[in-house]
């Protein structure tokens, strides 16, 4: 769900959004939040990496909490933002 908005995200009227990745979404957190505190997220926010341990099929994937900067593993089912980004 959350990387499906992100593909149909049309800001700018330009298509090329995606989903970042959670090495992306660090970066995000270092370089706008830590070291230029141009802004102050409180939210988490999806990123694309998903993983299933296989056994009950309980899929997880990784969240960038913007608090504290922590990567957190939730349950696909948990809400936390999307924040759609595009390269450059």
């Amino acid at each position: 769900m959350a990387a499906m908005l992100c593909t149909a995200y049309r800001g700018g009227g330009v298509s090329d959004w995606f989903l970042p990745s959670r090495d992306e979404l660090n970066l995000i957190y270092i370089n706008l939040i830590r070291l230029n505190s141009v802004i102050d997220w409180k939210d988490s926010y999806w990123s694309s990496f998903y993983y299933s341990n296989g056994i009950l099929d309980i899929g997880c994937a990784s969240a960038q909490r913007f608090s504290d900067g922590a990567q957190i593993t939730p349950r696909r089912n948990e809400s936390y933002q999307v924040r759609a980004v595009r390269q450059f």
